[in-house]
């Protein structure tokens, strides 16, 4: 049991670099945190007395890894925000004053974990925090999705305009979410320019290939994802519509279909 306690106070200490880099500083705060006993605590002790240099060395390894990985999951911020902001806020996530029992289990979740952490700090602009914003959500509806399991998905068919719109529906992942933003992150992602318009961005599994895309929101489409959501027919969201024909309507709709948004389904297959 001494050895176990040992090996899990070392496993929780290398991914709490302020704590291990630190050791003599925080003991005690450690000790009770891990519920060590006095021998325990002198086991550590002399851990330390003898192999300090190597697993400092190890601990400041194993958080530049964990950065770069992380970092896979944060590409439009790695893009948009300067390396050197996202470093500094990088080491204070990982050095803040709380030790931590619980390392997220993949670079997914700490993507989520670090985005909320940046969220609040004073290092990033509001336009930066609007950015980070962005990430962390789209990433929430990807972990979001892959938490899923056994999901029931409708059967996809065609869309012509002499269908019987009655008798389809519209199948969108239920993952999704839409989200209010203080800019227009697209106009700013295209152009670099900074556009100060309030937008709506909708999140969603991508049903064409793998990950999640976004979008961003106008009345047309807000209209059709509430109506979908609701269950609603096809003919239905149409006549909500009032487009001036139904090639416009069919038209609007597949390039949803094409942007992986969405797809037909029959109506009776909606659940």
């Amino acid at each position: 049991m001494r050895e176990h306690n040992i090996q899990r106070a070392l496993a929780a200490l290398i991914t709490n670099p302020h704590f291990a880099l630190n050791f003599a500083e925080f003991k005690g705060q450690i000790t009770e945190k891990l519920q060590l006993t006095a021998q325990e605590e002198n086991d550590l002790s002399r851990f330390y007395a003898d192999y300090n240099h190597k697993f400092c060395a190890s601990t400041k390894i194993l958080s530049k890894n964990r950065w770069d990985n992380v970092k896979q999951s944060l590409p439009v911020m790695c893009k948009y925000i300067p390396e050197n902001k996202l470093d500094k806020i990088w080491r204070q996530h990982l050095y803040r004053t709380e030790f931590d029992l619980l390392t997220p289990k993949n670079p997914l979740l700490e993507s989520i974990v670090f985005g909320e952490y940046a969220l609040q700090s004073s290092e990033l602009s509001q336009h930066e925090k609007q950015i980070a914003r962005y990430e962390y959500l789209r990433n929430k509806v990807t972990f979001e999705h892959h938490e899923k399991f056994n999901i029931y998905i409708p059967k996809r068919v065609g869309l012509w305009e002499d269908f019987d719109f009655f008798n389809l529906a519209i199948y969108i992942d239920s993952s999704c979410q839409v989200h209010d933003f203080e800019s227009d992150l697209f106009s700013f992602m295209r152009k670099q320019e900074l556009v100060n318009e309030k937008t709506k961005i909708f999140f969603f599994k991508n049903l064409i290939k793998e990950g999640v895309g976004s979008i961003k929101l106008n009345s047309k489409i807000s209209l059709i994802l509430d109506m979908a959501a609701a269950k609603t027919n096809l003919a239905a969201i149409e006549k909500s519509l009032e487009m001036p024909s139904r090639k416009s309507f069919v038209s609007l709709i597949k390039q949803l279909i094409d942007c992986g948004v969405l797809y037909i389904t029959l109506f009776n297959e909606v659940q």
